[in-house]
């Protein structure tokens, strides 16, 4: 279960659970319900520890799959060593459009082009055979008898009525 994995991880960084709360930015008691098991983790104490830890393998925190500790790519390498020459050269890759804002296809390319146009094909079709047929809900009122008068009575103000039937 995802709180034992939590618990490990205190026991790896060496905190208690007030401390890894302090570290991790949510409150102490929240963390106390998950350990008493009143309540599941939620996305914000997954985020909030991969912030906090981000060398802890995401797939392992959640579903307990591969190691405890992410491994760091020869590419993640270079951008923590390089980060910025790295998006840098990037971004100089990226297409330019005549105004010379960055375009996110290169349509000079055919076969992207090609790719982006059959797509734009299957979400048309996909919307013409996604209509919703409109249900009308007819509501009939029925009639009701005629109804007749049986009775008047007048009160008036020395106490007294008539009826008139």
């Amino acid at each position: 279960m995802m709180k034992e994995r939590i618990l490990q991880i205190m026991r790896r960084e060496n905190m208690t659970q007030q401390e890894f709360a302090k570290a991790i930015e949510v409150s102490p008691a929240s963390l106390s319900n998950i350990f008493n098991g009143k309540t599941n983790p939620t996305n914000n104490h997954v985020s909030a520890i991969h912030r906090r830890f981000p060398d802890i393998n995401i797939n392992w925190l959640m579903f307990g799959e591969g190691d405890m500790y992410a491994t760091v790519s020869d590419e993640t390498k270079d951008s923590v060593n390089g980060g910025e020459s790295t998006i840098k050269s990037g971004a100089e890759k990226a297409p330019i459009d005549a105004s010379g804002e960055p375009m996110l296809f290169d349509i000079s390319d055919p076969e992207q082009y090609a790719a982006w146009a059959r797509m734009e094909d299957i979400k048309d079709v996909d919307d013409q055979n996604r209509q919703i047929p409109v249900v009308r809900e007819v509501v009939k009122y029925v009639d009701k008898p005629q109804r007749k008068i049986t009775e008047i009575r007048i009160f008036f103000d020395d106490g007294t009525f008539e009826v008139f039937s």
